[in-house]
């Protein structure tokens, strides 16, 4: 499975990617990844649109490799076409302070719930990818962040 889709840089972008991973996922046979993948993406998507510095869109892909059930992995990518950040040190310095402060914690949320992830800046934009391990096996356990896709 490998699918791209282009979403506009609207308020409506997260909810229309999570309803396009869900059906993907479903149709698949990957319900039991639904509800983590959803909020990475719709972490991934709202971050793009709200710092990506281009309104010309946002593209979301979802790839699923591995040769067997217990060995996959989904990955979620999302690319905007602005600069990008260093998003290592932005998520290890800016840890919210305010425990009741309404945004701050979608890096923390993507660490927790993925099994990897990364970003990386290039000509073409700036990436941010997760991958999401199927855990048909009963096996868990999450692998450090790293860079690159």
């Amino acid at each position: 499975m490998h699918v791209t889709w282009e979403l506009s840089c609207t308020p409506q972008a997260s909810a229309h990617a999570r309803a396009l991973v869900g059906e993907r996922l479903e149709f698949y046979g990957l319900g039991e990844l639904a509800e983590n993948a959803l909020v990475v993406t719709s972490e991934m998507v709202t971050n793009a649109v709200r710092h990506g510095t281009s309104h010309s869109g946002v593209d979301l892909a979802l790839q699923l490799t591995g040769d067997a059930p217990e060995h996959c992995c989904v990955h979620v990518v999302v690319r905007d076409h602005g600069p990008g950040a260093d998003l290592l040190r932005l998520h290890h310095e800016s840890a919210p302070s305010d425990v009741l402060a309404a945004s701050g914690r979608g890096l923390v949320l993507i660490e927790e719930l993925a099994q990897a992830w990364g970003d990386t800046n290039g000509p073409d934009g700036h990436t941010v990818w997760a991958c999401l391990r199927c855990e048909r096996s009963g096996q868990s356990g999450r692998a450090p962040r790293a860079t690159g896709a």
